[in-house]
């Protein structure tokens, strides 16, 4: 006759659960090439595109690097620009203050003028 105990554990809950876990591990072993082939290439995809990423940013930092360089000569030119108008409306300031002095001092000769002449009539 059977050992009571192998009945007992036949008729008990660990088949179902052994038979479970056995189960568990055929499948994962049976399908563990197919879920790291697909991990691979989600992998493999996301790579391509974060690649694909840095190498539009460093096109970009490239552009704007570019851009940039020219604002900067633009900036020069335009400094120099106006430190020339600066010193050539300095120089027309100077210029009018000369013309209003040799007016001021035409205008002290005529008046002198007048009156020495007043004087000698």
């Amino acid at each position: 006759m059977a050992n009571d105990s192998f009945i007992a554990w036949i008729t008990s809950a660990a088949p179902p659960a052994y038979a479970l876990l056995l189960g568990c591990a055929v499948l994962a072993v049976r399908f563990f090439p197919v879920w790291k082939q697909k991990w691979t290439e989600a992998r493999t995809a996301d790579d391509a595109i974060v690649g694909n990423q840095w190498k539009r940013f460093q096109e970009e930092i490239t552009r704007l690097d570019g851009r940039c360089a020219r604002l900067e000569e633009s900036e020069e030119r335009c400094q120099a620009a106006l430190s020339d108008a600066t010193r050539r409306i300095a120089e027309l300031e100077g210029y009018e203050i000369g013309k209003g002095r040799a007016a001021q001092e035409a205008q002290g000769i005529v008046s002198a003028e007048r009156l020495l002449g007043d004087k000698r009539k």
